[in-house]
């Protein structure tokens, strides 16, 4: 299992972890991503910034949408996820709270 699926399973309370299959299984939406089978690198920088590349991707995505309503609901996610970069999505966060 992949450490840090097992370190945050560990700090879950019992109700609020959800079955494990749905943790491994991807949404459905993955399948029809821009991104598909693209290096998760390209969508990731060393210096916390979004790539050029990852934008253009995500801009010609039909489920663009999707991506980043999974990205705000999972804090912990790093790098380009429909179409934001980390602190963007920090930022929306905020707005919603």
């Amino acid at each position: 299992m992949n450490p840090a699926l097992a370190s945050w399973l560990a700090t879950q309370h019992a109700g609020d972890v959800p079955p494990l299959e749905s943790l491994l299984r991807p949404p459905e939406w993955h399948s029809r991503a821009a991104c598909k089978g693209m290096k998760v690198k390209s969508f990731i920088s060393d210096h916390g910034g979004a790539s050029r590349e990852a934008r253009e991707t995500c801009a010609r995505c039909e489920v663009k949408r999707e991506c980043l309503e999974f990205a705000l609901e999972h804090p912990d996610l790093v790098g380009v996820w429909g179409g934001t970069g980390t602190k963007e999505r920090s930022v929306m966060r905020e707005w919603t709270t």
